[in-house]
C-alpha cells in the first residue's frame, strides 16, 4: 500500500446556490430559505457520513454573506447528524463572529471569499479583513 493521502472536503456550496438561484429566479436570502438549500445540506451530510474514512476534515456547507446562516446550518449539522464540519467565515464578516466559534471552543475555523470573485472581495481588501482576522486568533 501506499503513502495516505490527505483529503479536505468543501461543501461546493458557492457553486451550487449561485446555479440554484438563477434557475429559482431568487435572491440570494430568499434562497438558503428554500427546500432545495435544506435538499443540499442534508445530501452532504449524507454524502460526509458514507465516505467519513476517506477525509481528514470537511467544512461546513456555508454561506458566503449570511453568518448568522452559517452558524445556523453548522449547529444544524452538528445536532441533527452528528457531523464534526470545520466552521467557515467569510471574507469581510465582523470579527464577533471569529469570537462566537471561538468561544465555542472550535479549534480550527476555514476563511472563505478569498478568491478574487467579482463583487465578493475588492482587490486588496482581504488583506485588511485577514489581518484582523490573524491577530484574533493569534
Amino acid at each position: 500500500m501506499g503513502k495516505r493521502i490527505h483529503i479536505f472536503c468543501d461543501s461546493g456550496a458557492f457553486s451550487m446556490a449561485g446555479k440554484a438561484r438563477r434557475k429559482l429566479h431568487v435572491g440570494e436570502r430568499e434562497f438558503y430559505e428554500t427546500t432545495e438549500w435544506m435538499e443540499y445540506v442534508d445530501a452532504y451530510a449524507e454524502f460526509i457520513k458514507a465516505n467519513i474514512d476517506c477525509f481528514d476534515c470537511y467544512a461546513n456547507v456555508d454561506t458566503s454573506r449570511f453568518p448568522d446562516l452559517t452558524w445556523k446550518i453548522q449547529k444544524y449539522l452538528e445536532e441533527e447528524h452528528g457531523l464534526k464540519p470545520l466552521p467557515v467565515i467569510h471574507h469581510g464578516e465582523e470579527m464577533k463572529w471569529v469570537d462566537k466559534y471561538l468561544d465555542a471552543g472550535y479549534q480550527y475555523i476555514c476563511m472563505g471569499g478569498v478568491a478574487k470573485t467579482k463583487g465578493y472581495t475588492p482587490s486588496g481588501k482581504f488583506y485588511e479583513w485577514g489581518d484582523h482576522v490573524w491577530r484574533r486568533l493569534c
